[in-house]
């Protein structure tokens, strides 16, 4: 009886080549990258700002050592960890809001590092009928912007999940009164 294909280093007939590739590159776009995401014993503190159009906005400080603020600080870990990065982690438009400063969610580190969430922004553009261009940021319905401040260096990714969003946009006012 002679094989018709072997994998490794033996030649395997052009089909099954194929479908091997496929199925390779199925599995590896299926698999979505989660964020390492800090434990609460390396948080410093925690603070929420809401949206607001400008200077002397509220804001609420969060601490680790009071056991309900520990549980809000938990809920958003929680579902950062249950988030995907999008696109593995690539680049996104790094459009801002500029009329407007959007809730931020921010976590300073004990190491230094800082860590702010806030809802991702894309610019849309349009071109009216006398030729002049508006560019607008639009807030995306299910992803938010992730930086991370460490030291000198600086990283942005975005992350996925239509329970941060919703979170991020204003329930929680229901666990921060």
């Amino acid at each position: 009886m002679k094989y018709e294909y072997w994998i490794g280093m033996v030649q395997m007939k052009p089909l099954i080549k194929l479908v091997l590739l496929v199925i390779t590159t199925i599995s590896i776009i299926s698999c979505s990258e989660k964020v390492d995401v800090p434990e609460l014993n390396e948080i410093k503190s925690a603070q929420l700002i809401p949206e607001h159009g400008g200077f002397g906005a509220d804001s609420f400080s969060l601490d680790v050592n009071n056991s309900t603020q520990n549980a809000i600080i938990e809920k958003v870990l929680d579902l950062v960890k249950a988030s995907d990065v999008v696109n593995n982690g690539e680049k996104q438009n790094q459009f801002g809001a500029f009329s407007w400063n959007p809730t931020k969610f921010i976590i300073k580190m004990k190491n230094g590092d800082t860590i702010e969430i806030e809802p991702a922004i894309d610019a849309i553009t349009t071109k009216s009928e006398d030729g002049s261009v508006l560019t607008q940021g639009q807030k995306l319905k299910d992803q938010v912007q992730v930086s991370i401040h460490r030291n000198e260096s600086f990283n942005s990714f975005r992350l996925t999940s239509d329970e941060l969003v919703i979170w991020i946009d204003g329930s929680w006012k229901q666990d921060i009164h």
